[in-house]
């Protein structure tokens, strides 16, 4: 039986308080950090690390470079050389993510990493093409937190496995869409089905880019790209006013007869914005990438992101968020599909756009077999930003969790590889 049963899902093993384990989900854009006791992530920051430029005024000749990271690298990035340790939600800079690591225990839990217990959530498995880098991954990972942090337990988890815990689920469909891309996991019985895991590179950050796109196309604006502070407007415009539209071609219509309610943002410089049909052509992206002007990562980056270290993800892997969700279950065994419908949940920060969910419904009602009834099935989570911290929370919470942790002397006996042993989630 799988160690998740509901008659533990609400009753954590109160007796070990002082035996907590500590939750770090790193995501591509945002890292949320806290203990398995906690009600949520005590800390939350950008997931950036600034290091001091060379020749810095800051900068004593002869030192070290100082490191910067989170919201403090972001408010000094004007002096300080910025890099993204996780792109498209894979490691890319293991000196800068160790650095980070080291922040999560010491800045912002002010715990020493020795003899701690850690869950660190990891992004699905998609395809057989990434085998070897998701295993060297996973190695590398286990092998800096037991003999650079010296921890006493370790454990990987699968993000959308998570996910699907913090609904207190063990079987259906995960769709987590963030800045990291999209994946749609089937979970059945409590564990992710990796032959199954659909993935599109169709990203939070894609859609901001394509705001400030389309806003400074309709402004006549000629620059070839935006500086940082004028991304972070368009992601604010992106998160207040743009939404999915249940059917994308009548809404248009009305907005191109000028039956629609202008949406205006106010710039720090008193400047007003009007946001028109713009707030369904960003979300609409999400369904048609081919509306948008994606770049193939063969082509020049998009100056308008300010992730300006991040390579573009292949043109063919951006697949409409509902063709990753069919895919992926009609992947499965027919014998549990009916099962797998029952809980779609969607977490990362695309599902907070209005009208998700129920354009989620009306795409999977037009494909699906029509004697299975849907019913309600889609369900977002309460916090879709922090979905997978939470389930990690929920996850180690039970006493049963001790037995799957990685142990120190587990690992001293077997090495890095005993991680794909312990860790299947």
């Amino acid at each position: 039986m799988h160690p998740l049963i509901f008659s533990e899902r609400y009753a954590p093993d109160s007796e070990n308080q002082e035996n907590s384990v500590l939750v770090f989900d790193i995501g591509t854009s945002t890292s949320k950090i806290g203990s398995n006791h906690d009600d949520g992530p005590i800390d939350i920051f950008p997931t950036i690390l600034g290091r001091e430029r060379d020749g810095s005024k800051t900068r004593m000749v002869g030192c070290e470079a100082k490191y910067h990271i989170g919201d403090e690298a972001h408010c000094k990035r004007g002096i300080l050389s910025i890099s993204h340790p996780v792109a498209n939600s894979r490691i890319e800079d293991w000196n800068a993510i160790e650095k980070l690591w080291e922040h999560c225990f010491t800045g912002c839990l002010k715990v020493v990493s020795n003899g701690k217990s850690v869950l660190l959530s990891e992004p699905p498995k998609t395809s057989k093409n990434r085998d070897s880098f998701f295993k060297n991954t996973r190695e590398r990972t286990t092998q800096i937190f037991f003999e650079k942090f010296e921890v006493q337990d370790f454990f990987l988890a699968n993000k959308s496995v998570l996910a699907m815990y913090d609904k207190g689920h063990l079987s259906g469909i995960s769709l987590d869409s963030g800045d990291g891309g999209s994946f749609a996991v089937p979970v059945y019985e409590g564990y992710g089905l990796n032959y199954a895991t659909t993935y599109s590179s169709v990203s939070g950050i894609d859609l901001t880019n394509h705001l400030a796109t389309l806003m400074m196309k309709r402004q006549n604006d000629k620059r070839i790209g935006c500086n940082l502070s004028e991304f972070e407007n368009y992601k604010t415009m992106k998160d207040y006013f743009c939404k999915v539209a249940l059917d994308y071609d009548v809404d248009m219509e009305k907005f191109n007869a000028g039956d629609f309610e202008e949406k205006g943002y106010e710039l720090p410089d008193g400047t007003v914005i009007q946001v028109r049909n713009e707030q369904i052509m960003v979300g609409e992206a999400l369904f048609r990438p081919e509306l948008a002007d994606f770049k193939n990562s063969d082509d020049e980056k998009s100056n308008y992101d300010f992730f300006g270290s991040v390579q573009q993800s292949p043109l063919l892997e951006k697949l409409g968020i509902q063709n990753i969700l069919y895919n992926s279950y009609m992947k499965t065994c027919s014998s549990i599909r009916r099962d797998l419908l029952q809980n779609v949940v969607l977490s990362g920060g695309n599902a907070m756009l209005p009208g998700m969910k129920e354009r989620l419904w009306n795409e999977m009602w037009s494909r699906v077999d029509p004697a299975i009834n849907l019913g309600k099935f889609i369900k977002p989570t309460s916090s879709p930003v922090y979905a997978s911290w939470v389930g990690g929370a929920v996850l180690s919470s039970l006493s049963s969790f001790q037995d799957m942790m990685i142990t120190k002397s587990e690992y001293d006996e077997n090495g890095p590889n005993i991680v794909h042993r312990k860790c299947f989630m």
